[in-house]
């Protein structure tokens, strides 16, 4: 697993997509308003202050195997999305799915 250099909305979400969590309990997981969850969504380039950004190391780092890997499938897919210029939207990851 690679680690997340900066914390933004965007891979906020795709962690919570992973951990496959709605909003309420995304928020409660990490131990912040549901709201803050919320705002990530509206605004996916926001950083989140520092202490929050350990809270989200600290979940990823505790996710099992199965989230890691989907979150990291899905940056990767992002990313390579962003070079092409492709839009593109989180996909569901699944083992032998390329």
């Amino acid at each position: 697993m690679e680690p997340v250099q900066l914390w933004t909305g965007r891979a906020a979400c795709t962690l919570q997509a992973a951990l496959r969590l709605s909003n309420e309990s995304f928020a409660h997981h990490l131990g912040i308003a549901s709201r803050t969850v919320a705002m990530w969504h509206q605004k996916p380039d926001r950083v989140p202050q520092p202490d929050v950004q350990k809270m989200l190391d600290t979940a990823l780092s505790r996710a099992d195997e199965g989230a890691q890997q989907r979150f990291t499938h899905a940056r990767r897919n992002a990313r390579r999305a962003q070079r092409s210029g492709i839009p593109t939207r989180a996909t569901a990851w699944r083992p032998g799915r390329t």
